[in-house]
């Protein structure tokens, strides 16, 4: 994201589809929230997160959101 700040103009629209993880030690990583929160510290305005799909997950055997974080460049 801060390579994109260079390139980015004022009020650009920028979507990530990201995916929870848990199969370090299965902590629970809520990643789409992650995403948001550095977006934010950069400078970005999160939009909205919206869920894309639920997926099986093989190492933990559970079912895992992935979600599309949807942010603005302000500039």
């Amino acid at each position: 994201m801060e390579n994109q700040k260079i390139v980015l103009k004022k009020g650009a629209m920028l979507g990530y589809v990201v995916g929870d993880q848990a199969s370090y030690l299965q902590v629970y990583i809520p990643t789409g929230k992650l995403i948001a929160d550095i977006a934010t510290n950069m400078g970005y305005e999160l939009i909205r997160i919206d869920h894309f799909r639920t997926r099986y997950a093989t190492v933990t055997r559970r079912d895992m959101n992935e979600e599309i974080v949807l942010l603005r460049w302000m500039g």
